[in-house]
């Protein structure tokens, strides 16, 4: 009788491994041990939302934004270049959603270089920015791709310049400096330009076009050469100075973070503030007939040091953006 249990219970163990052999192997999809089909070959992995791996000629997409304001910016015109200068795209950033938008109609491919120039107004920053076509394509609301390029563009600051004597006399514009009132042979002036509006500023970059740079610069102009090399610019480059006959002139290029006036919520990042000094001797001064002599200081950008040297202008599209005068008087 035992003998019929052991047989009976040895014919139901191997019922059952041979029970869970069959449900392993349609539940398997035919793969022995019952392994799912991803288990042996796992399925591709599908591209992040909203990008697709390409290596067509696509369409470019360029979007302008302020990262001082942190705004899009509306209505820029930019201007496509390829990395030989010719002139592909002229767009509009658009003025409704998505804000600061443009596409180009010419197609590019991934790992091509170019440069993009943005203008708004006088009152925004003249940006030349180079480009290089990444190798992710965007894929819009649409289904439709093309390569995603970020642009900037900045308001230009608001600028002042104010100055001191080093005995505490403060002069305006067209103010007049007296030697002998003062009874002094040699005087220094502290200049500090200001920038008064809040989250702007000049960035400066390379105009590849015109082959020059664009940085913000200050430059003086003065007959005689008694007037130093100013000193103390704020983060900025190494004044230089070109003698022209009896006249001196000199120019000093500034950080763009000395001219940039930035906020963030109660927090102000940069003040917007480029002091310097430069001593003017009584001594060698040349006087016109009226026995006076005018100092004039300007704020230009865009700005080539080169340019000005060879051309006496900051540059092709040089401005100025603020003014200073003080004359001497003995």
């Amino acid at each position: 009788m035992k003998q019929e249990h052991k047989t009976a219970a040895k014919v139901g163990v191997v019922v059952f491994i041979l029970m869970l052999l069959v449900v392993g192997y349609y539940a398997g999809a035919y793969k022995p041990w019952g392994l799912a089909p991803a288990a042996l070959a796992p399925s591709p992995t599908k591209a992040p939302t909203g990008t697709a791996t390409s290596g067509a000629e696509l369409p470019l997409e360029f979007t302008v934004t302020d990262p001082l304001a942190g705004s899009a910016v509306q209505g820029a015109t930019v201007k496509v270049y390829s990395a030989e200068s010719v002139l592909t795209d002229t767009l509009t950033t658009s003025s409704s959603a998505p804000l600061g938008v443009c596409s180009t109609s010419t197609f590019w491919t991934p790992g091509e270089t170019g440069y993009a120039v943005v203008t708004k107004s006088t009152t925004n920053i003249p940006e030349c920015e180079p480009f290089t076509v990444p190798s992710i394509a965007t894929v819009g609301s649409g289904g439709q791709q093309f390569y995603a390029i970020p642009l900037t563009d900045s308001v230009i600051g608001t600028y002042s310049i104010k100055c001191f004597d080093n005995f505490g006399n403060q002069y305006n514009t067209n103010g007049v400096l007296n030697f002998t009132t003062l009874g002094q042979t040699s005087v220094t002036l502290s200049f500090t330009i200001y920038n008064t509006a809040t989250n702007t500023g000049w960035v400066s970059t390379y105009d590849k076009l015109n082959d020059v740079n664009q940085n913000a610069a200050i430059t003086m102009y003065t007959t005689g050469s008694s007037v130093s090399i100013p000193n103390g610019i704020s983060g900025g480059s190494q004044a230089q100075t070109f003698p022209r006959g009896t006249s001196t002139y000199w120019s000093a290029v500034l950080s763009d973070t000395s001219l940039t006036n930035q906020k963030i919520g109660q927090t102000q990042v940069l003040m917007g503030q480029a002091p310097f000094t430069t001593t003017v001797n009584k001594g060698a001064l040349v006087h016109g007939t009226s026995g006076e002599q005018t100092f004039v200081l300007t704020l230009i950008a865009p700005f080539d040091s080169a340019y000005y040297e060879a051309n006496g202008v900051g540059g092709p599209n040089a401005a100025s953006l603020a003014t200073f005068t003080i004359i001497f008087a003995c």
